[in-house]
């Protein structure tokens, strides 16, 4: 009795699903560049308060009078 070898149905491992791969490349943009907007805006109003805490408290140190 001859037996068949049977070959497995052709794999490439470089083959994807184009519309998978759009929609996470979507994804992952939208993510970073919502992270990238808050890191920004965080560090410009981490910045903005410490400046005008400065200014505050020098403004408050400059006004008082010395009895």
């Amino acid at each position: 009795l001859a037996t068949q070898k049977m070959d497995p149905p052709y794999h490439n491992d470089f083959e994807y699903d184009e519309e998978t791969l759009r929609t996470t490349g979507l994804v992952l943009a939208i993510v970073m560049f919502v992270a990238g907007i808050l890191i920004a805006l965080s560090t410009f109003l981490l910045l903005l308060y410490l400046h005008c805490s400065t200014l505050t408290g020098l403004f408050i140190r400059s006004t008082r009078r010395v009895y």
